[in-house]
């Protein structure tokens, strides 16, 4: 119903700096000028050829732009139309002050003539404001909320719970030993255990012969195997039907590979959630074996020392299924050699 342009401040006019021009496809030509201001001046430090007609150009699109914004501006009000004008001109004392205040450079200044001849002034009483309200309470009082509030949001971002993974319990389970610096005991990596991992899964999960060649190769490709790593793969693949860790399987047992467990504990004012993830549960005659399959390459002494430490990984993962299901679960660590690995 009413628009208000409010202040006349003085239009203030930049030459323009970058021109845009697109086609009827779309696409754009542009260019540029770099410089800087020294002294209120603008010192050209370069700009690109047929600038001169570029920045005619783009002071002709400004101008229009203007028109255009002042004609939303004054047809938006639909009762009444409110145009802010200088009524006295300050005192200018220089010819730049004079040029500031001079309403005949206000943002408003195309409107003047029609305000002349249709426009009337409209008086507006000052009214005195509204009290404001004071504060009542001291500066020191504030500080002291304000340190109280932090106080409460820092407790509230405290963790309440500790998470742990089985891995984490087990080795932090170890004796402390001095430390060794080791040499390379011949690992494939975490990449061939997960892809060692995966395959077994897929065997369990249904996947045989072509089927599970074309996914172990797969399997090669996501976690970037080396070209030997993926034939060894593929051989493991080949041979897993006659392998221990996948003929150790009872036959008719239900089996969840990958298969997550949390428990929950709390003492005291601590509550810790121990989670992991089991390699597989085999269910079978309301009892659980659970099988945690190992790829270390490693020699014989270097496996037996982690064998304690995977032993006390594996248990923890039964102590959990049993506390979860109430079953009785057996645990067992299975060590999956493949042609190239060490014995």
């Amino acid at each position: 119903p009413v628009v208000i342009l409010a202040a006349p401040v003085d239009k203030s006019s930049f030459d323009p700096r970058v021109h845009i021009r697109r086609s009827a496809a779309g696409d754009a030509l542009g260019g540029m000028c770099i410089g800087y201001k020294q002294n209120k001046e603008f010192v050209t430090l370069a700009q690109c050829p047929g600038w001169a007609e570029m920045q005619a150009a783009e002071s002709t699109y400004e101008a229009a732009e203007e028109a255009r914004l002042l004609y939303v501006a004054t047809t938006r009000a639909k009762q009444q139309l409110v145009v802010g004008q200088f009524t006295e001109i300050p005192a200018a004392t220089t010819k730049s002050q004079m040029a500031k205040s001079n309403p005949d450079n206000s943002v408003w200044r195309p409107l003047a003539p029609m305000l002349e001849r249709l426009a009337a002034e409209l008086a507006i009483s000052p009214r005195p404001p509204v009290d404001r309200r004071e504060v009542a309470q001291t500066a020191l009082a504030i500080q002291q909320a304000v340190a109280d509030a932090r106080q409460m949001v820092e407790a509230a971002c405290a963790a309440s719970v500790t998470v742990r993974t089985v891995t984490q319990s087990a080795k932090d389970a170890d004796d402390v030993r001095p430390f060794v610096l080791r040499t390379s005991s011949g690992g494939k990596g975490k990449e061939w255990g997960s892809a060692v991992h995966r395959l077994i899964e897929a065997y369990l999960r249904g996947r045989r012969n072509a089927e599970l060649l074309a996914f172990a190769r797969a399997v090669a490709q996501d976690e970037r195997l080396s070209p030997a790593l993926e034939a060894e793969l593929l051989a493991f693949a080949e041979s897993a039907g006659d392998a221990a860790w996948s003929t150790g399987i009872p036959a008719g047992a239900t089996i969840m590979t990958e298969l997550t467990v949390m428990r929950h504990v709390t003492n005291g004012s601590t509550a810790v959630v121990t989670e992991g993830v089991i390699d597989a549960a085999v269910l079978q005659d309301g009892a659980w074996t659970v099988v945690d399959w190992k790829t270390d390459s490693v020699d014989a002494s270097e496996w037996s020392r982690r064998q304690v430490t995977y032993s006390r990984q594996v248990e923890t993962y039964g102590n959990l299924l049993t506390g979860l299901t109430g079953l009785p679960a057996t645990v067992r660590v299975e060590r999956v050699l493949t042609s190239q690995s060490n014995p």
